[in-house]
């Protein structure tokens, strides 16, 4: 649960940068992690280590998919222009 609420809340942080939108997401995912600890079906290690990854994992995701958006985005703008062309004619 930890690790998918800081994935979330890191994921939000760097496409939105928003302030307003990362620090409810992280007291969120931090509150999510104090629940699991307080239940008692966590340790607090097992909370950090699972938000330590959630971040990691959210950032790795966010590169890979910023690379990708850098490559596959010109294919599909020039796709469409050639549609659009194509209509017009």
């Amino acid at each position: 649960h930890t690790s998918s609420a800081f994935a979330f809340a890191m994921a939000i942080t760097l496409v939105l940068k928003k302030k307003g939108v990362a620090i409810p997401a992280f007291i969120f995912a931090f509150l999510m992690g104090m629940s699991r600890i307080y239940v008692g079906v966590h340790y607090p290690t097992d909370v950090i280590v699972g938000a330590v990854v959630g971040i990691i994992y959210a950032i790795i995701g966010y590169l890979i998919f910023a690379k990708l958006y850098d490559v596959v985005y010109p294919k599909i703008e020039a796709a469409f222009a050639k549609m659009k062309a194509k209509k017009a004619e």
